[in-house]
């Protein structure tokens, strides 16, 4: 699943809107976090999270997140 078809699933369409919204971004990660779908995907490569603001690192324990701090 792509991260836009993630992103659907919640609602959120527009990626200028995200990328401008701390909050957004903040409820985007906690929802990814809890998306076993999603870590699978982001794990094998076949999503770039960094357009939203976010990166990630695959570790033995889990996915770690990180939202980048932009000016709003």
């Amino acid at each position: 699943m792509t991260l836009d078809g993630e992103l659907e699933k919640l609602g959120l369409v527009r990626k200028q809107a995200l990328v401008k919204s701390e909050q957004a971004r903040r409820s985007i990660l906690q929802y990814l976090v809890e998306s076993d779908s999603f870590n699978a995907d982001l794990r094998a490569g076949k999503v770039d999270i960094s357009e939203w603001g976010l990166t990630a690192r695959v570790t033995d324990h889990g996915t770690v997140f990180h939202i980048e701090s932009k000016p709003e």
